[in-house]
């Protein structure tokens, strides 16, 4: 009879192990969060901490205004983030010393809305002008363009 083995861990197993990637991984990220939270409480906004390594705290707001005032208030910044404790190696907890901090502005992305009236169709003499047009355009993928345009003004 053939032997199954385990392919996947337990979750409970893979985050109790203090020298696992994904518990380091999981506890950098509840220090960043941390730092959010002091960073919120400081500076109420869209700042978002990005990383913090070697003393250099990255922060990224979608706005340069929202840049420009961060750098005016580095100093109560920097002030909030110290006051933390977060974990750091072998589990102890230690205070955050930052000695730089970096701005990116990073504007949010949407999606282009899509046209809410719809299009306005040419009268039939405006159509009739465009089609007449269309007969001397050499360009091919215009000729067709202007000859569809009309189509939408006949009657």
């Amino acid at each position: 009879m053939a032997r199954h083995t385990k392919y996947y861990k337990d979750p409970k197993q893979l985050f109790s192990r203090p020298r696992s990637r994904l518990n380091k991984i999981f506890s950098h990220t509840q220090n960043l969060i941390q730092l959010q939270n002091a960073l919120r409480r400081t500076f109420p906004g869209e700042v978002y901490v990005a990383s913090l390594e070697e003393g250099t705290l990255h922060l990224i707001t979608p706005s340069a205004s929202l840049a420009t005032r961060l750098k005016y208030r580095q100093s109560a910044i920097k002030a909030a983030i110290e006051s933390v404790e977060i974990m750091g190696s072998q589990n102890r907890k230690t205070t955050v010393q930052v000695e730089q901090i970096n701005i990116s502005v990073r504007p949010s992305f949407s999606l282009p809305t899509p046209p809410t009236k719809p299009a306005i169709v040419p009268t039939p003499q405006a159509a009739r002008h465009i089609a007449e047009t269309a007969q001397y355009i050499e360009d091919e993928p215009l000729r067709k363009a202007l000859i569809k345009l009309s189509k939408r003004g006949e009657p």
